[in-house]
């Protein structure tokens, strides 16, 4: 994960050592979360569908955050067989 200020860049990987990207679960990540309502992953190549960029706007409330957080948290947990 990195970022600065409300920009913050999310990679899935496959395993934190070998770090090969999870392109297929950050596919079907993007997909449930939009179908939440929330566009989190809005990519035009598979080949970056891995990587979550999250720009807020500035005037964004600490409720839409939160929201957001945990729409993305149940995507991941529901798209990588957790649930």
């Amino acid at each position: 994960m990195r970022g600065r200020g409300l920009l913050l860049g999310i990679e899935l990987v496959e395993d934190r050592a070998g770090k090969e990207p999870a392109r297929d679960l950050g596919m079907a990540v993007g997909k449930r979360a939009l179908e939440a309502r929330r566009c989190l992953n809005i990519v035009s190549r598979r080949t970056h569908a891995h990587i979550f960029r999250i720009a807020p706007p500035l005037n964004v409330s600490r409720a839409e955050i939160d929201s957001a957080l945990a729409i993305l948290d149940q995507a991941l947990t529901e798209c990588s067989g957790r649930a």
